[in-house]
């Protein structure tokens, strides 16, 4: 059964012959036209298909991916009446059956074999009858839609309304107002809700300031790692500042700070400069977590299920990228991430210093190699200090081929889900495991049959401390 959850209905779509007659109906023009009645409509976009295979440990895994992403607007307007914008994806396990295996991950949890998500599909009303450039009203988006600028990723099925507070340009405030059902692909409960207040503001032509707050209610049952099947009901108000300031020559300076419910804060600053006419560019960051993330709505908080509490911490990062020669680059950083209190040292929360230096060298052999070297410094609690060197080659042969092959070392990686007896509550369920020290080498081969055509395969082989896999991906990549 093909399922996908829009809101407070399901849908059974056959997404895979939908984007084949897609494919053949738009043929290779660049953004394809339509007439519909006196307008003109043009679309673009792309579709992608993947299949991978990875096998090792005893066990294999073979899945087939494909999406979709589509833009339709007006065509000849430099501000469209309307737009509408919608990726799609879906998935085929094609090991349907073969009991638990070492690569199950969340979709083979579910009954059926085939998985169907819509990841956004909205319309933005921005010209249309009542809405027009002399309103306060800016556009009104419908449907699945995202809110990246809250610093927290948020989905949801309903109506957004942008509309300015002030009409004159000097004065420039604008508040939006949103609601709907929040989107969970993990459950079918239709009981939530979400709403939400943004006011953004521009005092100076340099400086941007934005005031968030968003209130989600959450009702399902909600497994833990310990009592399967527990019903959870969240009501969570999240609240953000954010600042944005170019005013200086070659920096910019972005923050947030956010609050959830009056017990968690967080703050992150964002320094970056840049300097083109050296080839330099520098950024330095740091964040801090004041209080530990618990279980909260699953829109906050969606991986304490299997990870669960965050503890807090200080984590800083600083990046450097250098222009040596015409073709020549050095890129280089440090992470320091340090837990306030020692002893909340845990699997998934740890203390731990990298330092990286890669050099990049373009254009060798007639233009038709470029090389990357990388060596890493690794620092982590309880673990004992570590260099590793890793490296990428690039062959380009002046024609439509491209091929790649590299190593590059993971000092902590994670599957997906693994089996755990728990004799507390006398049943196996799923959890996430951590790996450690972790050699990946691989090789590429990319095609550029056309602007509109590519082909791609790759091989990895993961060398860990217990076993190794390989996988193999296999893509094709459409564009219209």
């Amino acid at each position: 059964m093909y399922r996908i959850k829009i809101g407070f209905f399901r849908l059974k779509p056959v997404l895979f012959g939908v984007i084949l007659l897609f494919q053949l109906a738009v043929g290779e023009s660049d953004a394809a036209e339509q007439k519909v009645g006196s307008d003109t409509i043009s679309y673009e976009g792309y579709t992608r298909f993947q299949f991978r295979s990875r096998w090792g440990g005893g066990d294999k895994d073979r899945d087939l991916y494909q999406s979709l992403f589509l833009d339709i607007k007006p065509e000849d307007q430099q501000e469209p009446d309307w737009n509408f914008t919608a990726l799609g994806h879906l998935s085929k396990d094609l090991d349907v059956g073969q009991g638990f295996s070492e690569f199950h991950d969340v979709y083979n949890s579910y009954r059926d074999s085939t998985d169907t998500r819509l990841y956004f599909g909205y319309l933005d009303i921005n010209n249309l009858g009542f809405v027009n450039k002399d309103s306060r009203v800016k556009r009104i988006r419908l449907g699945r839609q995202d809110l990246l600028g809250t610093g927290q990723l948020l989905q949801f099925d309903g109506i957004r309304l942008d509309s300015r507070i002030f009409k004159e340009e000097s004065r420039r405030i604008q508040l939006s107002v949103y609601g709907g059902d929040p989107v969970d692909y993990y459950n079918s409960d239709a009981s939530d809700s979400l709403f939400g207040v943004i006011l953004q503001s521009r005092p100076k032509d340099k400086l941007r300031l934005r005031l968030d707050w968003v209130e989600v209610e959450d009702k399902h049952n909600r497994a833990n790692n310990f009592w399967p099947g527990v019903q959870v009901d969240n009501k969570d108000d999240f609240l953000a500042f954010s600042t944005w300031y170019s005013g200086w020559k070659n920096f910019k300076l972005h923050s947030r700070y956010t609050l959830l419910e009056s017990d968690v804060k967080k703050l992150h600053v964002r320094g970056s400069y840049s300097r083109p006419d050296r080839d330099l560019i520098a950024s330095v960051s740091y964040s801090q977590l004041n209080n530990s993330i618990l279980q909260y709505s699953n829109d906050f908080d969606p991986f304490f299920t299997t990870l669960s509490a965050l503890r807090p911490y200080h984590h800083t990062q600083v990046n450097l990228w250098k222009g040596l020669s015409e073709n020549r680059s050095i890129d280089a950083g440090v992470s320091l991430r340090l837990l306030r209190d020692s002893s909340d040292d845990s699997l998934y929360n740890h203390d731990f210093k990298t330092f990286y230096l890669s050099h990049n060298t373009t254009g060798l052999r007639d233009g038709k190699v470029d090389l990357t070297l990388t060596m890493n410094y690794w620092s982590a609690s309880g673990r004992n200090d570590m260099i590793t060197y890793g490296g990428q080659v690039d062959y380009h042969d002046n024609g439509d081929w491209k091929y790649s092959g590299g190593i590059y070392y993971d000092l902590y990686k994670y599957n997906d889900i693994v089996a755990v007896s728990n004799s507390t509550v006398g049943a196996n369920f799923n959890t996430v495991a951590e790996k450690e020290d972790i050699y990946t080498y691989f090789v590429e081969a990319k095609w550029k049959r056309s602007a509109h055509r590519h082909l791609s395969f790759k091989f990895e082989y993961e060398a860990g401390q217990f076993s190794s896999y390989k996988t193999v991906r296999v893509g094709y990549t459409y564009r219209f």
